[in-house]
């Protein structure tokens, strides 16, 4: 597994320089999937790239985390993946792009389920609004994510709801955005605690700018939530919160005449907080690669991995250390006009050092139309 995956490195290193739009899919095949973070056998901090975009190289799904780069998109667009689907279009006469996506995967929200009260990928279906145009020569962009649902757990349906607003700018230095949770609750009534959750100030801080070939990027996270649960006649409240800091840098190189596309990057990111009353704080140094292959003008092949070069978790006393791999993935693109069919075939995945769980057959697909 991990011998691939530096095959697909190796290659990086060969050819020149250019750039991507993607769908999701193609993120995920690209290996640009975050690799979750564990903590006392829990799931935490995950940063998914399928929902949010990717920090190191330019794609379609970039527009939500900021929607500034709706006017990145220069046509109108259509897509559907996965159960989820949505359109961009413009008024050319008003200089305005806006889009519409309901049912993305989305992992904003809390869960109940975790142990120790922290933070995991619940899966939810919201719906996007976004806005981008220039004002005054400044390209800005807002957005609004919404969700009112039910989720199954167990014999009873966890309830949660929330409201995420999105603002990004295009600057001369750097492109900017900022994300705030000015809603997110849950409530899980099949709870025996009859526990409730809720954001008190969670938000995302964060810059990009594009350096020669090198796209850097600068992101400052925070997670503040509480949770409430009946202990004999009491309300017993537990606050949770972390600060997430990520920094690196990412390029795009290839070569035309032999249709080969590398994507590649690397940062580092470093977790600190307190859940209830344990410490907790995490190291990680991921790398992504991907590699492209155009056989013929209406099929792309495409592999990528991500891979923790060095991953560390501490949780009060307790120390762990992982090399966790995400890949390699196979997947590609048939072409026909403007229709493009994405689809990830097979997905690998190697939780530790010298283990190797093969490749898992999931069948994503998604499909986009330009007009």
């Amino acid at each position: 597994m991990r011998k691939l995956f530096f095959i697909v490195l190796l290659l990086s290193f060969c050819v020149l320089s250019g750039s991507l739009f993607a769908s999701s899919v193609r993120v995920a095949t690209l290996g640009a999937i975050g690799v979750p973070t564990t903590l006392s056998g829990t799931t935490c901090c995950y940063h998914t790239v399928v929902s949010t975009g990717a920090y190191h190289y330019v794609d379609d799904s970039n527009i939500f985390y900021n929607p500034v780069y709706l006017n990145n998109i220069p046509k109108n667009q259509a897509n559907y993946e996965e159960g989820s689907g949505g359109f961009i279009a413009s008024l050319p006469e008003r200089g305005i792009k806006y889009g519409v996506n309901y049912g993305r995967t989305d992992q904003m929200f809390l869960d109940s389920s975790a142990t120790a009260n922290f933070e995991t990928a619940v899966t939810v279906k919201p719906l996007d609004l976004q806005l981008a145009t220039t004002l005054r020569g400044v390209e800005v962009g807002a957005g609004l994510t919404f969700v009112d649902v039910s989720v199954a757990d167990g014999t009873t349906q966890e309830k949660i709801s929330g409201v995420k607003v999105n603002l990004g700018a295009k600057f001369a230095l750097a492109d900017t955005w900022f994300s705030y949770r000015l809603i997110n609750k849950m409530e899980d009534p099949g709870d025996a605690a009859q526990s409730k959750y809720e954001d008190k100030f969670s938000f995302d801080l964060g810059a990009q700018r594009k350096v020669g070939v090198f796209n850097q990027y600068l992101v400052l996270s925070r997670r503040s939530w509480e949770q409430t649960a009946v202990v004999g006649t009491d309300n017993v409240v537990t606050k949770n919160a972390h600060w997430d800091f990520n920094i690196g840098l990412g390029t795009t190189t290839e070569d035309s005449k032999i249709g080969y596309k590398i994507i590649y990057g690397a940062g580092v990111r470093y977790i600190t907080g307190k859940y209830g009353t344990a410490s907790v704080s995490g190291i990680f140094v991921p790398l992504n690669t991907g590699l492209e292959y155009t056989i013929t003008p209406w099929f792309t092949l495409r592999t990528g991995a991500v891979y923790n070069l060095y991953g560390y978790t501490k949780v009060g006393d307790a120390v762990t250390k992982s090399n966790t791999t995400n890949g390699p993935n196979i997947g590609g693109t048939f072409k026909f006009g403007s229709a493009n069919f994405d689809f990830l075939y097979a997905q690998g995945f190697s939780q530790d050092k010298g283990s190797n769980d093969g490749l898992t057959k999931i069948g994503k697909i998604a499909i986009t139309y330009d007009w």
